[in-house]
C-alpha cells in the first residue's frame, strides 16, 4: 500500500532520512517555518534506502560534490527571508 509521508528537513548542508525501499521523493515546501518533505512509499516495505538531502542557502558555496545531487525545489523560510535550495541523491 502506498501513501505520501512528510519528513522534516534540518537547513543544513547534509541529512540522511532512510525510507522504505523504491520510496519516489516528491517535493518540498514550507510549513510552519519548516522544511518539509514529501515522499511516495510502500508502508508495507520494511527494507529501507538512504537518501542523502543537502540544502544550501542563496549566495552559499556549493562546490563540495553537489553534481551526484538531484535539485527539488526552493524554499523561504522567516516570511522570505532566508531562502535556501534543497537538493537529494537517491540510492539508485
Amino acid at each position: 500500500m502506498k501513501r505520501i509521508y512528510k519528513y522534516e528537513l534540518k537547513p543544513q548542508e547534509m541529512q540522511i532520512i532512510s525510507l522504505p525501499v523504491g520510496s519516489k521523493v516528491l517535493s518540498v515546501i514550507e510549513q510552519n517555518d519548516t522544511i518539509m518533505m514529501y515522499a511516495l512509499v510502500n508502508i508495507e516495505e520494511k527494507e529501507t534506502d538512504k537518501y542523502y538531502f543537502t540544502i544550501y542557502g542563496t549566495g552559499h558555496d556549493i562546490s563540495n560534490g553537489i553534481n551526484t545531487f538531484e535539485f527539488i525545489d526552493t524554499v523561504k523560510l522567516q516570511g522570505g527571508s532566508l531562502v535556501f535550495h534543497v537538493f537529494y541523491q537517491s540510492p539508485d
